[in-house]
């Protein structure tokens, strides 16, 4: 969907946040995701250090800067 105008995917935008079992084409479903992300979790102990890569900004909830260390209470 990369790099597509909006009125061409449309649908799919509607489609698949009501379809949380349905896997995007060439990707994996929102309930997937959430299932690793939870078995995950449950591996962190206080204490931990986890590092990440990315664009920290571009998460809502968790937001920042490139380079920024955060501390995130689980």
């Amino acid at each position: 969907m990369s790099g597509a105008k909006t009125s061409a995917i449309r649908p799919l935008l509607e489609y698949f946040p009501n379809h949380p079992e349905r896997a995007i084409p060439g990707g994996e479903s929102k309930a997937a995701v959430l299932a690793r992300y939870k078995k995950f979790m449950r591996r962190v102990k206080a204490g931990d250090v986890i590092v990440g890569g990315g664009n920290a900004a571009a998460v809502p909830m968790f937001g920042g800067k490139a380079g920024e260390i955060k501390e995130i209470e689980v």
